[in-house]
């Protein structure tokens, strides 16, 4: 399967490119936001060039949320259903791509755009792992109702589920905050009383809500992190019931009928430098 997302288009930037917006290296294009209907359009062509290829599987609206447009988000997100989605649900009709949906970092535009569009997937970054779960609540529900395809990213956080509350660790592409690094802190604690690695704690937790063992990025190729033969001690570690000192700390949370949707899947990216 082949994904690619909309939202942005680039233009060749000669004297060198002024706004990365994070990333390190790439091509010598600048990038702007553009969620129109010919943006979207101009967005994936400029894909399929670059890819060689005349048609994808899957494309996102990207980053059409608070995380990269703040106060502006509402009216992005308004644009993107009246241009952009527009764009994707013609090339769906016309099966250039086969499914379409958004990538973003907020459960919330996930519940918006699955009431307001004909949604057959969401990638969801970050909100959905053992640090945090306001996915689970309310659009998660949503999904699993209306059928619609969920790719769980960025489960450790941007790093600190990985690494563990060490010096340095990241959380939501920043240094994580003392906080999170105390919550993480407990958490690792519990883990460790039950002779549970962090990181393999967080790999089982986002695949149990799947169902199953299917992923991607060498996590679902359980046996490339070390996993082999405990899959089941770590589900039973999750799911028993738990001491009182463990839900005090809100450390594990329910999911309810939740558990083994068919169309819920985890996606295992997420680490940032």
């Amino acid at each position: 399967m082949l994904s690619t997302k909309v939202g942005r288009v680039f233009a060749p930037a000669p004297s060198g490119v002024t706004r990365t917006e994070g990333y390190a290296g790439g091509m010598p294009h600048e990038g702007r936001f553009d969620y129109s209907y010919d943006g979207a359009m101009r967005s994936l062509e400029q894909s399929m060039l670059r890819l060689g290829l005349a048609s994808v599987d899957v494309v996102l609206v990207h980053d059409v949320d608070p995380w990269t447009h703040g106060e502006a988000a509402g009216t992005r997100a308004r644009e993107a259903l009246a241009g952009a989605w527009r764009a994707l649900a013609d090339l769906r009709a016309e099966r250039v791509v086969r499914a379409i949906g958004i990538g973003v970092n907020d459960a919330a535009v996930c519940e918006f755009f699955a009431r307001e569009a004909d949604l057959d997937c969401v990638l969801l970054a970050g909100r959905y792992s053992l640090l945090e779960q306001p996915a689970l609540d309310r659009f998660l529900p949503v999904a699993a109702e209306r059928g619609i395809g969920v790719m769980l990213g960025g489960v450790y956080n941007s790093g600190i589920l990985a690494t563990g509350a060490v010096e340095g660790a990241r959380y939501n592409y920043r240094p994580a905050p003392p906080e999170v690094l105390s919550r993480v802190a407990g958490i690792e604690r519990v883990c460790a009383s039950h002779g549970v690695a962090l990181a393999h704690a967080e790999q089982l937790d986002a695949l149990g809500l799947c169902g199953d063992l299917r992923g991607v990025d060498g996590v679902g190729v359980l046996g490339v992190n070390g996993l082999d033969g405990r899959v089941d001690h770590i589900h039973h570690v999750l799911h028993q019931p738990h001491s009182s000192a463990e839900r005090a700390l809100g450390l594990f949370v329910g999911k309810g009928g939740l558990v083994g949707h068919p169309h819920l899947f985890f996606f295992g990216h997420g680490m940032s430098p």
